[in-house]
């Protein structure tokens, strides 16, 4: 591994399960990105714009990261078919473009997902479009599980509702 400035300074069960180097922010470390806990969410993402506040990790050599990228854990199993229950995941945060058919960490005040903790859930995003007089509209948006576990259930939200929703990152892939 290379680093710009500093070698990584290892934190030992610091994250349970990561096995990546966790280095400072203020290391700039080649190829590394910020660690979010996912519990905290709702104060570390009104504040993503300072992710040097946040611990890095360095990507194994076949991901590359980018602006905007970070790692979280994911816990539960409502998406087991595609992010085993507590895998290190890389998300892109703010993504841009359609959203249909991605799996996307959503915020609502509606949703009250016990795996992930308060107003977060990650599930597949698939929306419902009808015609209206002004072009295409949104009729339903449904957050749909992926999982072995049949209790899950899809998360359906109005055009209303979904006025009120924020995608907040998109699922990349399980590191």
């Amino acid at each position: 591994m290379v680093f710009k400035h500093m070698e990584a300074v290892p934190m030992l069960n610091k994250y349970e399960g990561l096995n990546l180097p966790i280095v400072q922010a203020c290391q700039n470390a080649a190829n590394s990105v910020p660690v979010i806990d996912l519990k905290f969410a709702a104060e570390q993402f009104g504040n993503y714009q300072q992710a040097d506040t946040f611990d890095h990790v360095v990507l194994p050599a076949h991901l590359h990261a980018s602006e905007g990228y970070f790692l979280a854990r994911v816990e539960g199993d409502s998406m087991n078919k595609r992010i085993p229950p507590g895998a290190w995941c890389l998300f892109h945060f703010n993504p841009q473009g359609t959203r249909n058919g991605k799996i996307v960490l959503v915020q609502h005040r509606r949703i009250s997902d016990p795996e992930l903790g308060g107003q977060y859930t990650i599930k597949r995003y698939k929306n419902e479009k009808h015609f209206g007089e002004n072009g295409v509209v949104n009729s339903v948006i449904m957050l749909k599980p992926e999982s072995t576990n049949e209790k899950h259930e899809a998360v359906v939200l109005s055009t209303e509702d979904a006025e009120e929703m924020m995608v907040v990152a998109e699922f990349l892939t399980v590191v």
